[in-house]
């Protein structure tokens, strides 16, 4: 592992006193939204607003306020889903320093995002829960690249955290505003593969602040994520069953209606969200040997000609 670089950063950062604020990585009025999925069909939003400069042992730092949006399913006749009260979170705070996020966890300041780091290197979240068979929460750069937004290119890291780390990072990390597939902070996990824990599953929605133009992914409705997309077009109908599920060595895949005028495929992700199987599908009914999975969740994607128009999941015992 190749965090030296990561590791100086953070303790050159503590030895500096400066009595100016620190020089923010995001902007007066940035907000950030990540629609999730919850067990039972709860779908909803977090809204994540910096709201103001504060001090944190001794560090100036920016206040994020955290405010959760759920929407509970209902039952029939007309299976809408009904929005719940808004919740208002823990707050976070995170502060930038030699294009290094540090954000406060369990009483002290870490590393969120290494944002000059190269391919190969690494740091700790410092997170070790030693639960659910964890250990420490690395995460490893896969590979750098530039992505335009907004009309200007930015820095882009791909991350990823190994299966044994109690909180992990995955996908898109973006030089000026953090994680651009799933959560902006890290997320927990369970190493024990032989029981199956379900998190909250988090994708990234859109991003503004004063210096920066909202950015929109996915077609998502910034506070309503069952407006249009992926999510819009399961709760209009449903078209794939997967049985039996939990299942360990034959699963069957079911398309209704099936149609030789549409190009369906399905894309198993583990729950790290790397793509383990991909299938284009020919019939009604596709049976999938999968005994040679891991035991644990995955997430099954069907897309209709290059389009995703459901997900759900399977559990591999």
């Amino acid at each position: 592992m190749n965090s030296r670089k990561c590791i100086k950063l953070i303790l050159i950062s503590f030895l500096l006193i400066e009595p100016a604020m620190s020089q923010t990585w995001i902007s007066s009025n940035a907000v950030w939204y990540y629609n999730y999925e919850a067990p039972g069909g709860v779908k909803g939003y977090h809204k994540i607003s910096y709201i103001r400069d504060t001090v944190i042992d001794g560090q100036p730092c920016e206040y994020l306020q955290l405010v959760q949006q759920s929407y509970i399913p209902g039952g029939p006749p007309n299976w809408n889903y009904i929005p719940g009260d808004k919740d208002t979170l823990q707050p976070r705070f995170t502060f930038m320093r030699n294009d290094t996020v540090f954000y406060y966890n369990e009483d002290q300041f870490s590393i969120l995002y290494c944002m000059d780091a190269v391919v190969g290197q690494s740091w700790d979240l410092g997170v070790d829960t030693n639960e659910l068979l964890c250990s420490r929460s690395i995460v490893n750069v896969e590979y750098t690249d530039m992505i335009n937004l907004n009309g200007q290119y930015w820095p882009m890291l791909y991350v990823s955290s190994g299966p044994d780390a109690s909180f992990w990072l995955y996908g898109r990390v973006v030089g000026r505003f953090g994680a651009y597939d799933r959560y902006l902070f890290p997320m927990p996990n369970c190493c024990d593969t032989s029981i199956a824990v379900e998190y909250n599953e988090f994708f990234f929605s859109c991003f503004e602040d004063d210096d920066f133009p909202l950015i929109q992914v996915n077609n998502y409705d910034c506070d309503n994520p069952l407006a249009v997309g992926i999510d819009e077009t399961v709760q209009m109908s449903k078209t794939m069953t997967v049985y039996p599920n939990p299942a360990s060595k034959l699963v069957y895949f079911r398309i209704q209606p099936h149609s030789t005028k549409t190009r369906d495929q399905i894309v198993i992700n583990d729950f790290l969200g790397k793509a383990k199987y991909s299938l284009y599908l020919n019939e009604e009914v596709t049976a999938v040997d999968i005994s040679g999975f891991t035991s644990g969740m995955y997430y099954i994607i069907l897309f209709k000609n290059g389009l995703p128009v459901e997900r759900t999941k399977l559990i591999v015992n």
